[in-house]
């Protein structure tokens, strides 16, 4: 979502890439495989380490700030920093990223989709006839969708449908996807404005602004369930209560209250990769603290590839710490995080930081350049890592 910030949420994770020494297009066997654990050629292990900014979400996409240990980047970065020191004596190993542009700080907000207040929304143990019901309204497929949300939630109904999606017509291309992102609500979180009640969603993905936007409540009264963007949002600080209404449409204002402004919500590719073209009626977002960001225009039809951030080389002592400075995970040291100065070529930080899209088809590329030896970096051309030929082993 964009508007002078941004939603994203695209997962690709933590990715190992090694090229044996000596298999130069070579049928690797069972025999060739006990040869090479018994000689002494040690293996070519590069560390593809995704650092866009999904890496700022947890394990089910929630914002939660590369800094903080549910993170995916930390995650998979104290995985990382075990790898190395477990193995390092035994392997040549080396560490790349995604190339990044330059980065600015920003606020990250945990944006829930397609919310809704009432609890009749909320079912955390959907089966597959409940997406069925959606999209069809079968009366089989209710029934099954009501007996496997009841026991979880005895306030569920099916056949309260979100009307973001509710006016679409049964079958349709779009009602389909959108009966799939956001019905049941899965996930729940108490409403900060009224702890009292809850949020029900289905996914919640990153939102980055230049400023620390608080918590906010956006409600769309001239939303069009078209699949089509943009539409306008009304932001209020206050949300209280469970009703879905909109405000002005009941004596009670629907619970919204402290208005602040107007908004405009665009996708980014990651949204429209997971199939988000729209974000529902009702959108929740709530502050996460600060991140890195960089502008995806930067990326437009683009794969700008790897950066090479420590070389495949023989272990020492100089060389490990290279790798382990790179992995500083900062968990729960969100200062720490944000202290890289050079935003211009966040590459060149003394530690990883994330940001920006997922270059992967650049980024393989130029794994494959680095081992063939025509990988070039900042004007030179870095020589392959590849230190034995077949014969050596």
């Amino acid at each position: 979502m964009n508007r002078k910030s941004t939603l994203m949420g695209l997962v690709v994770g933590v990715f190992l890439f090694s090229l044996l020494p000596g298999a130069h297009g070579q049928t690797k066997t069972d025999t060739d495989e006990v040869l090479f654990m018994g000689s002494a050629v040690k293996v070519n292990v590069l560390i593809i380490l995704d650092n866009s900014n999904s890496m700022d979400e947890d394990f089910l996409g929630n914002a939660v700030g590369s800094w903080n240990p549910d993170s995916k980047a930390a995650a998979g970065k104290r995985v990382l920093n075990n790898l190395v020191n477990t193995y390092a004596s035994t392997m040549r190993m080396g560490l790349m990223t995604y190339k990044l542009p330059s980065v600015e700080q920003r606020y990250i907000g945990n944006a829930s989709y397609f919310v809704s207040y009432d609890p009749r929304s909320y079912c955390p143990t959907p089966v597959d006839a409940c997406v069925a019901y959606c999209r069809t309204g079968a009366e089989d497929a209710r029934i099954a969708c009501q007996d496997a949300c009841s026991p979880n939630n005895s306030q569920f109904n099916a056949t309260f449908i979100d009307d973001s999606i509710s006016g679409l017509g049964f079958g349709s291309t779009v009602r389909n996807k959108y009966c799939a992102l956001a019905y049941p609500k899965t996930n729940r979180m108490i409403n900060p404005a009224d702890p009292s009640n809850y949020i029900y969603y289905r996914q919640a993905l990153p939102f980055y602004s230049p400023t620390d936007e608080g918590t906010h409540f956006d409600v769309s009264p001239t939303y069009s369930a078209d699949d089509n963007f943009p539409d306008t949002y009304t932001l209020y600080r206050v949300k209280t209560g469970s009703s879905d209404g909109m405000p002005g449409s009941e004596s009670t204002n629907a619970g919204y209250s402290a208005f602040w402004q107007s908004a405009s919500y665009l996708p980014t590719d990651s949204d429209i990769a997971l199939g988000y073209r729209e974000f529902g009626r009702r959108i929740a977002i709530t502050p996460v603290g600060r991140g890195w960001y960089a502008e995806p225009s930067l990326y437009t039809n683009t794969s700008p590839g790897g950066y090479l951030q420590v070389a495949v080389e023989d272990d020492n002592q100089s060389h490990r710490n290279a790798l382990l400075a790179k992995l500083q995970t900062f968990e729960n040291d969100p200062t720490g995080y944000m202290s890289c100065t050079n935003q211009a070529n966040p590459n060149r930080c003394s530690y990883i930081l994330n940001a920006g899209l997922t270059p992967t088809a650049g980024t393989l590329q130029a794994v494959i350049s680095y081992f063939q030896g025509g990988y070039q970096q900042e004007g030179r051309t870095l020589p392959t890592p590849i230190q034995a030929s077949a014969a050596d082993c």
